[in-house]
């Protein structure tokens, strides 16, 4: 039934439309659990104040419903599920199409519906300033229904006992509108979150209870056999452990090469913070492109004489684990019996417990915390694969975007990773750059507050700056013209606030764009959908041959563009610091022959280019496009010989 991806359609509420759904949308988008496992779609429809023409009239509440059952059944892909989620009015739009379904026996409109979950439906009615509606708004079909409950309105009594999935009502705490006693009436499953009547549908980030309901409910769908056997409130059961199959093909090893790639620049006070802490478990946590990962890799490295160091990429997390183990000594029977036990994190924090020699664990990209769990209650229970070191001489490290103590627990210590100071952006830009016709350190200072002093933004902006040069001589971008270019693109600038994960993404997004964009004018006008479908891909080392005789043409998605070439145009992406290249080194790879480099990405560029909009609307292109990548890089091997380089 098509359980690997779910439609999430919206509906708004009265006198809206479906641009305020925007908040909710971009924290799915942004949300590495969901943003590949779901589809969004608006169901929009007129709920205008007034009509000024006669020829037209404003749709009553049956017409409206009517349009719903059309809508899902024009856009809703067959052997998909469709979780409904509502604001306010769009609640009653939805019971009313309900109630018509069952009324009519339309079975076929609610075999596709997995979940209805209500944000603040005005239940019982709406008395907020009922005077001045009613002067106002004497005869508006859609208003007039919120004065009290009318006939019309099915009975939603026994809704809730005649539906084949089940309904969610959530109201605000502080809801004047939709009172939360009203807007949870009469159903069985109710939540209250925080907020008011429009707050709650705009979640300032993934960690918002509004938002958490949703994401939780999604996921109880997703684990279950599709039907209603998972109770709501229930936790989702454990994730199943792969097979010991592919064990070699992870690497465990700090990526130490990444320390040659970039100086640290700025970061020395939260290294000697890291090394002199106490703490067993430290969570670095910041914004996306922050370089969390960069500094647990630099304590890491100061660390590494007095400790065995693993680094977990937590997209790889089981299988990883799984090699940790066999690193460990643990037999690999022992593993296959804990894998049908379900108890492999028992049997590894055993072994580490009594492994000789200090240790660190760094779990990287841990952005999902709830991975780290393993399916085991929550990670602030700490019995899933991220626990307290029982002995003094374990260590562990957890990188995430998560900084909620309630997330990781009293046991674990929070350091919060904050964007670079002005004069560390400076100095980045100034010494990757290395041409004094760029601008003066007045220019780059203004373009480093432009950035925001993340990181990764300031060094693809300082690579396509240098790289301009070399392309051009003396003609080069200068940090004045980047800055211009940046700050048209952007909603909001950085420097008049904080820096909130929204506007960080948005801010590395458009980075981006200027280096892509730049490409294109240059002759590679493929070179931006070769990168977004990297993305569809693990944010990993990828395998790629040089060289392939066979250049892949794929004309759908480059826009009728010619074949491209993809190693110069990899070549291009790595010198403006959007990949990152690799040789396979070492002569035991029984893939040398067909295998010369990898190509890897930072998180926030997968993040951002994986949820990028032509992706979301076209995704059998990417999707299928990286799937012939990786068919041309592996497809003349042995898949039983295939190993991590």
């Amino acid at each position: 039934m098509g359980k690997d991806r779910i439609y999430v359609v919206f509906i708004h509420g009265l006198f809206s439309s479906p641009k305020t759904w925007k908040h909710f949308e971009w924290t799915i988008r942004t949300d590495p659990d969901l943003s590949d496992k779901t589809t969004l779609l608006h169901f929009g429809y007129s709920s205008p104040f007034f009509i000024t023409r006669f020829s037209r009239k404003i749709p009553t509440f049956n017409d409206i419903a009517d349009n719903l059952g059309s809508f899902l059944r024009s856009n809703v892909a067959d052997g998909h599920k469709v979780f409904l989620v509502t604001h306010s009015q769009g609640g009653i739009v939805a019971q009313i199409f309900l109630s018509k379904a069952l009324r009519n026996g339309a079975s076929y409109d609610l075999s596709r519906i997995s979940h209805l979950l209500m944000y603040a439906c005005p239940n019982a009615g709406s008395k907020i300033a009922l005077g001045l509606r009613r002067l106002l708004l004497i005869r508006h079909p859609q208003e007039w229904l919120h004065r009290r409950m009318q006939a019309d309105v099915p009975a939603i009594e026994t809704l809730e006992e005649r539906c084949p999935f089940p309904i969610t009502a959530c109201g605000g705490a502080t809801d004047g509108v939709a009172p939360n006693v009203d807007a949870t009436y009469p159903f069985r499953n109710r939540e209250t979150v925080p907020g008011d009547h429009k707050s709650i549908i705009r979640p300032r980030g993934p960690s918002d209870e509004s938002y958490q309901l949703f994401k939780r409910l999604i996921r109880q769908y997703l684990a279950s056999d599709g039907g209603r056997s998972a109770p709501l409130g229930a936790p989702a059961p454990p994730a199943p452990i792969p097979s010991l199959d592919g064990i070699a093909q992870v690497s465990i090893e700090p990526p130490w090469s990444q320390r040659e790639v970039s100086d640290l620049q700025g970061r020395a006070e939260d290294v000697e913070a890291i090394l002199a802490s106490n703490a067993k478990v430290l969570v670095l946590a910041g914004l996306g492109g922050v370089g969390k990962s960069r500094v647990a890799l630099e304590a890491a490295h100061r660390m590494r004489p007095q400790r065995d160091v693993w680094w977990i990429n937590v997209t790889e997390l089981h299988t990883a684990m799984q090699q940790l183990g066999l690193r460990l000594g643990i037999p690999k029977s022992t593993l296959v019996e804990a894998t049908s036990a379900r108890n492999v994190p028992d049997v590894i924090w055993n072994a580490l417990e009594n492994h000789g020699r200090p240790w660190l664990i760094v779990f990287d990209n841990a952005d999902n915390a709830d991975s780290l769990a393993a399916g085991i209650g929550r990670v602030a229970d700490g019995r899933g694969w991220l626990r307290t070191p029982a002995t003094e001489h374990g260590r562990v490290i957890v990188t995430s975007h998560d900084r909620n103590e309630t997330t990781w627990g009293p046991w674990c210590q929070i350091r919060t990773i904050n964007p670079l100071a002005e004069d560390d952006g400076i100095a980045i830009l100034t010494k990757t750059v290395g041409q004094p016709s760029a601008g003066t350190r007045e220019d780059a200072r203004l373009l480093s507050r432009t950035l925001g002093g993340l990181p990764l933004a300031l060094w693809c902006a300082a690579r396509h700056i240098k790289n301009s040069f070399e392309q051009s001589g003396e003609t080069g971008h200068t940090f004045t013209a980047y800055r211009r270019d940046l700050e048209s693109r952007l909603t909001a600038v950085p420097g008049c606030g904080p820096l909130d994960q929204e506007l960080g993404l948005e801010l590395v997004y458009e980075v981006f764009k200027i280096s892509l964009d730049a490409l294109a004018k240059s002759g590679m006008p493929q070179a931006a959908p070769l990168l977004k479908v990297l993305a569809c891909m693990n944010p990993s080392a990828i395998p790629y041959p040089v060289h392939t005789a066979e250049k892949l043409a794929h004309a759908d998605l480059f826009d009728g563009h010619p074949t491209p070439d993809i190693d110069r145009i990899l070549q291009r992406l790595n010198d403006v610091g959007l990949v990152t290249l690799q040789p396979v080194r070492g002569q035991g790879n029984r893939l040398g022959e067909y295998l010369a480099q990898t190509v890897s990405m930072h998180p926030a560029v997968h993040l951002v280019l994986r949820t990028d909009r032509d992706v979301m609307s076209r995704p059998r292109a990417y999707y299928g496009f990286a799937l012939r990548l990786l068919e041309d890089a592996l497809g003349k091997s042995d898949p039983d010989q295939i190993r991590q380089p």
